[in-house]
C-alpha cells in the first residue's frame, strides 16, 4: 500500500508540477523502505522519468535517496528486520565461484521467468494486446524468450517452475502450482516425490508453458508504445524493480507481483478498448481466471483444513510436535520460530526423517495410520491428507 501511495503522490505531483506534492510522495517512498527493502526502487524509479522530463524536480528524489543510503549505512536494521536474514539473498555474489557467464546466465533467467509470470498474473490485461497492430518485435521477443524456455522444455522442465534441489535459483513456494494455486508443503509433493494429487498432464504443462511465453512477448514488446507520464512512470518502476531482482539468490513467481507491480496500471493504457473483440477477450480472460482463483483457493484452504485436523489429531493423542512432519507451516510455527537463524535454516535445508508424516498420499516404507477426506472445485477433486507412520 505504501509503495501504491508513493506512486500516486509522485506522478500526481510530477504531472501537475507540484513540488510539495512529490516531495510527500518521496517521504512515502521512504517509508516503504521500512515495509519491505525494495521499496528503494520507489525513488531510483521515478528519477529516472523526471531527469528526462521534469529535471528541476530532480533534486527531490536525489534528497530522498540520499536519506535512504544515510539509514542503511547507519542503521540497517530499520530497513531490514534482519540484514543477516537479508544479505543471505545477495550472498551468491560474493562466491568467487559466480563468474561472469553465472551472471549472465542469472540475469537472463530473472528477465525471462519475471516476463512469464507477469504476463499470466496479468493474462486478462495482457490478452487484448493481441488486437494491436502486430509488430516484428514481438516476433523476436518471442524468440529470445521461446530459446530460454523451449532449454527448460527439453530438459523435462516445464511451467510452473518448481525448484528441483535446494541450490536452483528458483526458490520453492511459487503461487501457481500445477492446476491449482499453493505452495503444497506436505513433504511428498513439496518434495517432488509425487504430483500434487490434481495436476495437469504434460500436454496441459506445454499449452501453459507456451501460453507464457506468448504472453511475455505480447506484455514486453508493447511496453515500449510512447506513453504519457503515467504509463513512463509505470514502466520504469516495473523495469527497476526487476533488475533490483539480480541481487538476489532466489527467484519465485511471487517476486513478480513485488516487482512490477505497476504492469497493472501500464497496460490499461495502451489496451485498444475502442475495439469490441479486445474488450470482450479482457473480460472473457478476467472471468476464467477469476474461477480459476477462486476455486483454487478454497481448494488450498480445504486440504490444508485437513492437514491441521491431521495434525491436531495426532498431538490429542499424545504424539510430540518433534515426531511429526507436517509439512513447511506447522514446522515453522511450532520449531523454526524458536530457533537462531543458524539452525532455522539448517532445519528448512535438512528434514531428518520421522515418526509420523502427514502427507498426499501412502508413502514407501511407511505405514497409514488415518485418512482425512478434502474436496475441491465443487466435488470435481475429490481426495485425502494422509498420517502415515514410519515402519
Amino acid at each position: 500500500c505504501a509503495s501504491a501511495v508513493a506512486f500516486l503522490l509522485i506522478w500526481r505531483g510530477i504531472a501537475s508540477e507540484n513540488a510539495v506534492l512529490t516531495a510527500v510522495g518521496c517521504c512515502v517512498a521512504v517509508v516503504s523502505c521500512f515495509v519491505r527493502q525494495t521499496g528503494v526502487i520507489n525513488i531510483v524509479a521515478p528519477l529516472i522519468v523526471v531527469f528526462f522530463v521534469r529535471k528541476r524536480f530532480v533534486p527531490i528524489f536525489i534528497g530522498a535517496g540520499a536519506v535512504i543510503a544515510l539509514i542503511f549505512f547507519i542503521r540497517p536494521e530499520w530497513l531490514s528486520g534482519s540484514p543477516a536474514e537479508f544479505a543471505s539473498h545477495y550472498k551468491v555474489w560474493h562466491e568467487v565461484s559466480f563468474r561472469v557467464p553465472d551472471m549472465i546466465t542469472l540475469a537472463y533467467h530473472y528477465v525471462v521467468f519475471n516476463f512469464q509470470n507477469v504476463g499470466l498474473f496479468f493474462l486478462p490485461l495482457v490478452a487484448p494486446l493481441i488486437f494491436l497492430r502486430r509488430r516484428w518485435q514481438e516476433i523476436a521477443i518471442a524468440i529470445v524468450l521461446l530459446f530460454r524456455v523451449q532449454h527448460l522444455l527439453n530438459l523435462g522442465v516445464a511451467m510452473p517452475y518448481f525448484a528441483f534441489k535446494s541450490q536452483e535459483d528458483i526458490l520453492q513456494g511459487n503461487v501457481f502450482i500445477d492446476f491449482g494455486l499453493g505452495p503444497p508443503t506436505l513433504i511428498d509433493v513439496w518434495s517432488l516425490q509425487r504430483p500434487y494429487p490434481f495436476h495437469l498432464t504434460h500436454a496441459g504443462d506445454l499449452i501453459v508453458t507456451y501460453l507464457s511465453v506468448i504472453a511475455g512477448a505480447l506484455l514486453v514488446a508493447n511496453l515500449f508504445r510512447r506513453g504519457n507520464l503515467l504509463f513512463a512512470l509505470a514502466i520504469a518502476l516495473a523495469a527497476t524493480g526487476t533488475a533490483a531482482l539480480l541481487g538476489s539468490g532466489f527467484y519465485s513467481d511471487r517476486y513478480s507481483l513485488d516487482s512490477a507491480w505497476s504492469i497493472g496500471i501500464a497496460l490499461p493504457l495502451i489496451i485498444p478498448w475502442e475495439k469490441r473483440a479486445a474488450r470482450t477477450t479482457a473480460v472473457i480472460v478476467l472471468i476464467a481466471v477469476a474461477i480459476f482463483g477462486t476455486l483454487s483457493v478454497r481448494e488450498y484452504f480445504a486440504w490444508n483444513r485437513a492437514r491441521w485436523e491431521a495434525y491436531n489429531s495426532l498431538r490429542a493423542g499424545g504424539a510430540p510436535v518433534t515426531a511429526i512432519d507436517g509439512g513447511s507451516e506447522p514446522t515453522n510455527l511450532y520449531e523454526v520460530s524458536k530457533m537462531n537463524r543458524d539452525e532455522a535454516r539448517k532445519r528448512t535445508m535438512f528434514r531428518p526423517p520421522r515418526t509420523y508424516v502427514i502427507t498426499f498420499g501412502p508413502m514407501l516404507g511407511h505405514v497409514v495410520v488415518a485418512r482425512f477426506p478434502f474436496e475441491g472445485w465443487f466435488g470435481l477433486h475429490r481426495g485425502d491428507v494422509f498420517i502415515v507412520k514410519r515402519q
